[in-house]
């Protein structure tokens, strides 16, 4: 009896230390973030994201203004009683000019966005290695996004955005 009492005292305590040094290991897991949002809005491809936005908008407002110059002077054609052939021959030309802006502006916007998905690509890329090079320097086990994160971890979005850059 006394036997089976030590045997069930020791299994008892091994389990205790087991189950401690357990919980211990899981705190020694360091839990490192990254805030997305400011290295995607510190980086290079948010500039180029902005200025590509302007740009767009600016094609826009020009391929606007160049189909009302158009128009007015479609307006100005009928006013002067042209004659039906002429007015087809003018509609012709205007709308092979718009077609031209047009198709001139879509390659253009197509190459700005597979530029910037590039950029996307890389600094993805860039921010991984980062990572993970912090985190094994500072021996972060876990590494999330700040939004997911309540409260704790270490934030290591400053760290990140000067290797990147």
């Amino acid at each position: 009896m006394k036997k089976s009492l030590k045997l069930l005292a020791s299994i008892a305590l091994v389990t205790f230390f087991v189950n401690i040094s357990s919980v211990a290991s899981a705190n020694n897991n360091l839990i490192g973030v990254i805030d997305t949002q400011k290295i995607i809005q510190q980086s290079q491809l948010y500039s180029e994201l902005r200025k590509a936005e302007t740009e767009l908008q600016t094609l826009q407002a020009n391929f606007q203004k160049e189909y009302m110059a158009r128009m007015q002077k479609m307006e100005e054609a009928y006013k002067q009683k042209k004659s039906p052939t002429e007015l087809a021959k003018l509609q012709k030309q205007y709308e092979n000019e718009l077609k031209a802006k047009q198709q001139s502006a879509q390659k253009t916007l197509q190459g700005k966005q597979s530029n910037l998905e590039r950029m996307r690509v890389q600094l993805r890329q860039k921010v991984e290695v980062a990572i993970k090079n912090i985190a094994q320097k500072k021996k972060i086990t876990y590494v999330i996004d700040k939004q997911s994160m309540y409260f704790g971890g270490l934030d290591i979005t400053n760290d990140v955005l000067s290797q990147i850059k």
